[in-house]
């Protein structure tokens, strides 16, 4: 018998939209295959018995044996107390520990702590892997940073020959995961990619680190103008690739993953909507789908480690 595959859920923030989000997105899902959903969320935080096609049952720590044996129709929801930081941590412990039988980590939107840490940070804690790049899979098309939430002054100087090569090949997993199709698009650096060093120099050494394949490099302010479906972007800092991301997709058809971790990891691309927490009128579409890939890329791929690391 196969071992149970399990989703992870995170409700972020206890006044941010989290578990609005979780609870429509539930009553949408319908997982019935060997899956197991555990929520973590906060101990403040009221959970009705049933919500769509899932019974809830609580518990206060993930360690109840009797999580194991829940059915995949029955949710174990985990009621933590502490900050949104710390069920996060646990939960990717959870998906730490049981990555070989198949998990989905899936986390609702959550605030930086006063450190400027949220989840990348907190998945480089429990994993020990420092080097992991977020991906945004959309309907559209796909984008991968290879730098993240840095200033803009500071992107050029953390593109060694050795980012530049790691950075390619995690945008390659995520045009994988994505389904393969179509192309993977590099995005120059500078206006007009550098042009041949009359603007930079800057570009002219990432193209010294790329393969052929990933040759010439896209002018940044027309590469999204003919994106074809399922075309992946590779873009070298936050702002260049999520702009037009998020202009193209909103905040309901498009989700995050990370990549670099031995499990699948999926998110919203938006954040926790404080200003409308408890009116009821969240959209929940992104977390519906980051639910949805999550358990469709667990199915699928043993993992998102990139390949052949340096």
């Amino acid at each position: 018998m196969n071992p149970v595959k399990q989703i992870l859920i995170t409700t972020g923030d206890i006044n941010g939209i989290g578990q609005e989000i979780t609870l429509k997105a539930l009553k949408e899902l319908s997982i019935k295959k060997n899956t197991r959903i555990v929520i973590f969320s906060s101990n403040k935080n009221q959970w009705p018995k049933k919500v769509g096609f899932y019974k809830l049952y609580h518990f206060s720590s993930d360690r109840n044996l009797q999580i194991e044996s829940l059915k995949p129709n029955e949710v174990a929801v985990i009621s933590m107390s502490g900050d949104s930081h710390k069920w996060v941590e646990t939960a990717a412990q959870r998906a730490l520990k049981y990555s070989h039988h198949g998990v989905a980590l899936v986390n609702a939107p959550m605030s930086k702590d006063k450190k400027g840490h949220g989840h990348t940070e907190i998945l480089k804690y429990v994993t020990g892997n420092q080097k992991l790049y977020m991906g945004f899979l959309g309907n559209y098309f796909n984008v991968c940073l290879a730098t993240t939430h840095i200033p803009v002054d500071s992107v050029f100087s953390q593109l060694s020959a050795k980012a530049i090569r790691n950075s390619f090949r995690a945008a390659l997993k995520l045009h994988e995961l994505g389904g393969g199709y179509q192309k993977l698009r590099v995005l120059g650096l500078n206006p007009h990619s550098g042009e041949n060093g009359a603007i930079s120099h800057q570009d002219q050494k990432i193209i010294r680190n790329l393969p052929s394949e990933a040759k010439p490099l896209l002018v940044p302010d027309t590469a999204f103008i003919n994106h074809k479906k399922s075309d992946t972007y590779l873009a070298w800092y936050h702002d260049q690739g999520l702009i037009p991301f998020k202009i193209v997709h909103g905040f309901s058809h498009g989700i995050q993953v990370t990549l670099g971790l031995p499990f699948i990891r999926t998110s919203v691309d938006h954040g926790t909507a404080k200003d409308i927490f408890g009116k009821g009128v969240a959209d929940h579409r992104s977390l519906l789908l980051a639910l949805k890939k999550g358990h469709q890329l667990m199915i699928k791929f043993e993992n998102t480690i990139i390949p052949s690391q340096e």
